[in-house]
């Protein structure tokens, strides 16, 4: 759904954001941003990335820190079945009614989870 790694330096970033209905919107893959003619709203001010499926319908935020990273502060991904939303202060897996919270996990010197 969601996949972050490093390439000489840099974070690349991959995933699909899909409309309530499972029409592809929106697809970064490896920080090359590809949007669909009918995405209702793709906004890119400065360092933040918003995607709105409607009015005052925020589908993701996602803001880029860069060199090293990449904050997604609200968000509803899907693939086969599977949804998980995030929040400033969550994510929820609702395939298995599964919340997680004030949780942080480090790899190889960087955040893998983190919520402030």
């Amino acid at each position: 759904m969601i996949e972050v790694k490093r390439q000489d330096e840099r974070l690349l970033l991959s995933l699909r954001i899909y409309s309530k209905q499972g029409k592809l919107l929106l697809q970064i893959a490896e920080n090359e941003l590809i949007f669909s003619v009918s995405s209702w709203d793709v906004e890119l001010v400065g360092r933040k990335l918003t995607i709105r499926g409607g009015v005052r319908d925020i589908l993701a935020q996602i803001e880029f820190r860069t060199p090293d990273a990449i904050v997604i502060t609200r968000g509803v991904f899907a693939f086969g079945g599977s949804q998980i939303q995030v929040e400033s202060d969550h994510i929820f897996l609702q395939k298995y009614n599964i919340r997680m919270e004030g949780y942080s996990a480090r790899t190889n010197g960087g955040s893998a989870l983190r919520f402030d």
